[in-house]
């Protein structure tokens, strides 16, 4: 084996992704010198402890906050790293600590929420006073990991701005050029945009954002038209534009230089590589040297050295030097899916292109063969892509297989070579007082194809399909299937054994069939006579899921906030989808609070829904096909009896309801009107869900009032799962409701740290006191509850991901390993 100390440490710090925890600085010292001591005898299991070790004591090193003053009111000096979004007059931010007597490497990061008007710059030395916040984020089955993705950016730490002054403005010649460029381009192709009906939309957003890896003024319509072709990857400076612009800078270079000397001469190899690398390195520092880019330049500057020392490297050696020097200046580079497309792309192309090039005579055929090549490499890689897409995001890009095929070659030929000129010349005129904005119209002009491409994207059916994590992961061991048998091996140089012929079909026959088997087992494998209840983590609201066989139910969708952002399309539309449901067979609106009914447009929006029970005016607007009211009613739901206990309203008036028909004819046994719709806590819609085993009560935000008219009205309240009444307040959760209800395990729907305090002490010990098991989304993120013979609980952060950068990360000392 070759290279085992660089194999073992590569291993073991990739599986850093499966660890449960980070172990204590000692261990990781520990293990990086008995790495030393027994490197001779065992590389490979020096290699391994070397990357523990080398894990440990990064990750401690990078999430160490104790320099900072105490309490969570504190005054800092921070540089601005970049502004990453805008919303109102909120923006977020990422900054790096400024310390004179820092001795600590790397220097830690936060993420600000700044409320400001102010223009806050990249480079730009602040003092600021900050109120401190864990980056501990709602966690759930599909949705956006959070945590993960700014643990992966060395951010360990939130924080709000409670008051700023600014101590020096950036000096930084990269800003300056940022600026120019955006002046430039945004301002001036504005103002043509008005008065030229050819001008597109956010053609100067993406320009930019390809010349400088400034993407804050790409829009969030055109980012989704973006993932629906699949064409993200070509705006956002990594491996590609790298490699297309060293290959253009070389391949000119050393033709000029050619013209001088000889053309074969190793000098001019040296220099035209040299340059090369100089080239990627200034474009890299222009891109702001991100973590994707300076991991594509680490591989693109280890590739050209080794090919230019006289020490023969495979590819596959090539690569693993490159994986290594990655993962030696960031160990956590991983936890970015970044990480994975980087690399799962070279190992695609590698496997492409073969061992031995055989010599074709002829021009044009050697032009044919070439020509061939580089169609089955964008093959592959579109193909590939797809694959490591859906491990990743859980979902595929119909069209970016022919979409890709066009916009690849025409981005490495075209656009980027083009729009790289036009900044070089740009620059040039800039240096000498010379404002040439004008520059730029040849490199937006070769946007247009790709403008035109995402418009379409709005038209084309099925263009972001979603599938289920089941359906994913049986489709995934069924494509070792697909591979060996239609493409034999050959397309991807897939090592075939050396048995003889017929055996080597009987082998390929076994293996389909058990490869198949998670396939049948997705189709037919389900039991029909379980039920689940997830309670998902929508921070400060409620949003519960009820699966029964094929059937779908959901209370309430969590909130919405202003700017756009909505736990309907964050977290239950994704959970949904990763659970294979493509429609809402009972949606379920409790009452009028945010942070109950907010999640419902996005969630309508996302996936049609059949029945609407709620009294609520945002039911109103919903497209259902029946709107039933909050009454007293007992409806089968699957296997499974869904009832509506009588409201406060109900008791109080005692009014008896009067069969009406909608528009459609359906019994909704009230007519909703607008001025009927609840709003006050105790007007939630309390539903009880139950077989012949198990049930489950949902109860709003109901208080200490309706719990009481319930227990008086002797409503059936037995339940052995309960939806804490009001996230656990004081006002609710009353002692009688408590004994009436007897839950065996009560769930808490509350936010990690929420101002109210929720849920309160006094009531968990409260039901705890009479035995039930307390859970909190807060602490556990999903809840997820299987109730079959038995009831089986899992959490997110314990059972179904239990993952070290899944843990609650606290705000005081080393909150890494809290």
């Amino acid at each position: 084996m070759k290279n085992p100390f660089l194999l073992g440490f590569c291993a073991l710090v990739i599986s850093a992704l499966l660890w449960p925890a980070i172990p204590p600085a000692p261990v990781g010292a520990l293990l990086l010198l008995l790495a030393l001591i027994v490197h001779r005898r065992a590389a490979l299991l020096a290699g391994a402890m070397a990357g523990v070790g080398w894990v440990v004591l990064f990750t401690l090193m990078t999430f160490d906050y104790r320099q900072l003053p105490e309490g969570r009111d504190v005054w800092i000096r921070a540089e601005i790293i970049t502004p990453v979004s805008v919303s109102g007059d909120w923006q977020s931010i990422d900054i790096r600590l400024v310390k004179p007597k820092l001795i600590s490497w790397p220097a830690p990061q936060i993420r600000l929420d700044w409320r400001t008007n102010e223009q806050v710059v990249a480079g730009d030395v602040w003092e600021l006073r900050l109120s401190r916040r864990s980056i501990s984020a709602p966690l759930n089955d599909g949705g956006f990991n959070q945590q993960r993705y700014l643990l992966s950016r060395h951010i360990g730490l939130k924080a709000r701005v409670l008051d700023a002054r600014r101590i020096s403005a950036s000096g930084s010649l990269r800003q300056h050029i940022i600026n120019n460029l955006r002046q430039s381009l945004l301002s001036e192709r504005d103002e043509m945009a008005q008065a030229s009906a050819q001008a597109l939309p956010q053609a100067s957003a993406l320009l930019l954002a390809l010349l400088s890896g400034e993407q804050r003024q790409i829009s969030q319509e055109t980012w989704q038209q973006l993932r629906a072709t699949g064409t993200g990857h070509l705006m956002a400076i990594s491996g590609l534009h790298l490699s297309v612009l060293a290959l253009w800078l070389f391949g000119v270079s050393r033709y000029l230089l050619g013209l001088f000397s000889a053309p074969q001469s190793r000098r001019n190899l040296l220099l035209a590589s040299l340059i090369a690398l100089v080239g990627c390195l200034l474009y890299a520092l222009l891109a702001g040297m991100g973590i994707p880019t300076r991991r594509a330049f680490v591989m693109l500057a280890l590739v050209c050295l080794l090919s230019l020392s006289r020490r023969f490297a495979s590819p596959w050696e090539r690569l693993l030097y490159a994986l290594i020097a990655v993962l030696l200046l960031d160990p956590l580079s991983p936890l970015a899916a970044g990480f994975w497309l980087s690399f799962g792309a070279i190992v695609i192309i590698l496997l492409c292109i073969p061992e031995k090039e055989t010599q074709t005579e002829g021009r044009w055929r050697r032009l044919k063969q070439q020509a061939w090549l580089l169609v089955r490499i964008q093959l592959a890689l579109s193909l590939g892509m797809g694959v490591l897409q859906l491990i990743l995001f859980g979902g595929i890009s119909i069209h970016s297989l022919w979409i890709n095929l066009l916009m690849v070659p025409w981005f490495s030929l075209v656009v980027i070579p083009l729009s790289l000129l036009c900044l070089l010349l740009f620059l040039l005129l800039n240096a000498a007082g010379i404002a040439a904005p004008w520059l730029f119209e040849p490199a937006l002009l070769s946007l247009l194809p790709h403008e035109w491409l995402l418009g379409l994207s709005d038209s084309l059916p099925a263009a972001w399909v979603r599938l289920g994590d089941a359906l994913a992961a049986a489709l995934l061991f069924a494509l070792p299937v697909l591979l060996f048998t239609f493409a034999g091996g050959r397309f991807l140089r897939l090592p075939r054994p050396h048995f003889p012929h017929v055996r080597y079909v009987q082998w390929l026959k076994v293996l389909a069939l058990c490869l198949l088997l998670p396939l049948v087992a997705w189709r037919f494998g389900e039991d029909k006579s379980h039920w689940q209840v997830h309670a998902l983590d929508v921070g400060q609201g409620l949003a519960v899921v009820v699966f029964q066989g094929d059937k779908t139910l959901v209370y309430d969708t969590g909130a919405s906030f202003a700017g756009g952002y909505s736990y309907g399309e964050r977290v239950l539309a994704p959970f949904l989808a990763a659970k294979g449901r493509a429609r809402v067979d009972m949606l379920i609106l409790s009452h009028e609070d945010n942070d109950h009914v907010g999640g419902a447009a996005a969630l309508a929006d996302a996936l049609p829904i059949t029945d609407i029970i709620s009294d609520t005016k945002a039911a109103l607007t919903l497209q259902a096909r029946r709107h039933l009211a909050c009454t007293a009613q007992s409806r089968p739901f699957g296997s499974l009896t869904l009832e509506v206990l009588p409201t406060i309203r109900e008791a109080d008036d005692a009014i008896a309801s009067k069969p009406q028909a909608n528009g459609n004819g359906s019994d909704i046994g009230h007519t909703i009107e607008a001025d009927e719709a609840r709003i006050g806590n105790n007007d939630s819609c309390v539903v009880r869900i139950a077989d012949s085993r198990h049930s489950l009560l949902l109860t709003g935000d109901i208080e200490a009032l309706a719990e009481a008219k319930l227990v008086q009205g002797r409503a059936m309240l037995d339940a052995d799962i309960l939806s804490a009444p009001h996230h656990g307040s004081k006002t609710s959760s009353s002692q009688a409701f408590i004994e009436a209800v007897s839950p065996r395990f009560t769930v808490f729907a509350a936010g990690f740290n929420n101002r109210y305090g929720f849920p309160k002490a006094e009531v968990v010990a409260r039901y705890q006191g009479l035995g039930s098991k307390t859970l909190v989304t807060a602490d556990s993120g999903q809840l997820s509850l299987y109730l079959g013979d038995e009831i089986e609980v899992k959490t997110f952060r314990e059972q179904l991901a239990p993952f070290w950068y899944n843990k609650v990360f606290g705000v005081g000392d080393l909150p890494i390993t809290e």
